[in-house]
């Protein structure tokens, strides 16, 4: 049996000690072969934690923290360090049962605001308009169709002012914005059997905004309206999608420039299922790979840094992380654990290194609270860099970076690699090595053991 290698070598750059030129070699191995986290907190919310969302709330730079209790009637704002720990900021009383929550700046200030969507009677979604320092001023609530169960904010009449989407049992309730954070009222659409969750994206390449909606009882479908481009939307297509779709996500999982549809499906052998798109709103039969025990909540992102599209699922035992292989389909799982009964995931760089990791809410965690997952893979895609001064040069790379060593050689034509012998310090969220060169080319590489 022929035995494959995986040449673990992140990339070499070459240093020319008497012209100070620096010339970079291209990597020689793309992405991490496996997903890797590093699980932090829980941080304290609310009771039941049921949605989290990710953005910077107070302009500072760091990524930030917004979850909806479902028990409590609040949402809780966690303000980042920017190292992926979160500090307890505000508590606000955003109705009865919140149950989704969006990150937008709804009134064109540059300043995040929230919408969280909650299922009392009558519906409502509830716009805080934030001060930029984290702090959001009093909620004003707008009415939806019954029960609502998800948000998103995208804008749907090319205006250039967001509005709201909303899934609830009578189909999806679409709120145009007035640029200001106030929102007209609302418009509702059939959406399928029961909808559970709404994303929006562009189905057909006309440059108009459509929706998805994953269709929770009977059906097993996802639901698909092509927008017209002023805020209303066509008849309904549905498409099979597996058992019990409880969320949608959206992306390019065979790099075709179609905009695909990710689903998850709460059963107890759960599965996440993929609809490649054929770019006129139509879907093909869904691709499905086990994704956990009962998947509540999904998400798109590249977590190896391979440039492939990936899926983490929230799942009753943890984050379940399936790896795009660029065609449509995906590696076998690997699950990571992130607490007790996980049913909200969302995606953002945590701690400043450009990797994209996971924030994720717990719901029956004691005290609520939110446990995040800290990507440490270290991809190809991320290079080294050097600075020179006087007869030293400084070399550094993103952290984390576990299992990575920094080795040099003088020569490519017979390269002797030997372990850069000074130790690295961690500056900013980069690891940093400061070495003397002499008047002869040097070579650097960061090796993975």
């Amino acid at each position: 049996m022929k035995k494959s290698v995986h040449n673990p070598t992140v990339l070499i750059l070459l240093l020319l000690a008497c012209s100070g030129l620096l010339r970079s070699q291209p990597a020689l191995a793309a992405g991490c072969p496996a997903a890797g986290f590093a699980s932090t907190g829980p941080f304290a919310a609310g009771t039941n934690p049921i949605a989290v969302a990710v953005g910077d709330l107070n302009g500072d730079g760091k990524a930030d923290l917004v979850v909806a209790n479902q028990q409590s009637d609040n949402t809780t704002v966690l303000l980042g360090t920017g190292n992926g720990t979160f500090q307890f900021s505000s508590n606000y009383a955003t109705g009865a049962y919140p149950q989704s929550v969006a990150v937008a700046d709804l009134n064109g200030d540059g300043k995040r605001d929230l919408a969280v969507a909650h299922s009392a009677d009558p519906g409502t979604v509830v716009v805080l308009l934030g001060l930029g320092d984290g702090q959001f001023q009093a909620p004003v609530p707008y009415s939806t169709g019954i029960a609502p169960s998800a948000v998103a904010v995208a804008d749907l009449n090319g205006d250039q002012k967001p509005d709201l989407v909303i899934s609830d049992d009578g189909g999806v309730s679409v709120l145009l914005g007035n640029g200001d954070g106030t929102f007209q009222a609302f418009q509702n659409y059939s959406a399928g059997s029961s909808p559970a969750y709404v994303a929006v994206g562009d189905f057909n390449g006309d440059q108009k905004r459509d929706i998805v909606v994953a269709n929770f009882l009977f059906t097993g479908t996802v639901t698909v309206r092509l927008g017209n481009g002023d805020g209303t939307f066509q008849a309904a297509q549905s498409f099979r999608a597996g058992r019990w779709p409880i969320a949608v996500a959206v992306g390019d999982f065979n790099g075709d420039q179609k905009l695909d549809v990710a689903v998850a499906n709460n059963e107890l052998a759960g599965k996440a299922s993929v609809l490649l798109g054929n770019g006129d709103g139509t879907f093909q039969t869904a691709l499905t790979f086990s994704a956990g025990t009962f998947p509540a909540s999904l998400v798109v992102g590249d977590f190896n840094g391979d440039g492939n599209a990936d899926l983490a699922v929230a799942h009753e035992n943890g984050a379940a992380v399936l790896l795009g292989i660029g065609d449509g389909m995906c590696q076998p799982m690997q699950n990571f654990v992130a607490g007790s009964s996980p049913v909200s995931v969302a995606v953002g760089d945590l701690q400043g290194d450009g990797a994209e990791d996971l924030a994720v809410a717990n719901y029956n965690l004691i005290g609520g609270g939110v446990v995040a997952l800290l990507n440490t893979c270290v991809s190809a895609e991320v290079s080294l860099a050097i600075v020179r001064s006087g007869a030293n040069v400084t070399v550094s790379w993103p952290a984390p970076s576990s299992g990575f060593l920094l080795e040099s050689t003088p020569s490519l034509s017979m390269p002797d690699w030997q372990l850069v012998a000074d130790a690295a310090t961690n500056n900013n969220g980069r690891w940093e090595v400061t070495v003397p060169i002499g008047q002869q080319e040097r070579y650097f590489r960061l090796h993975k053991n």
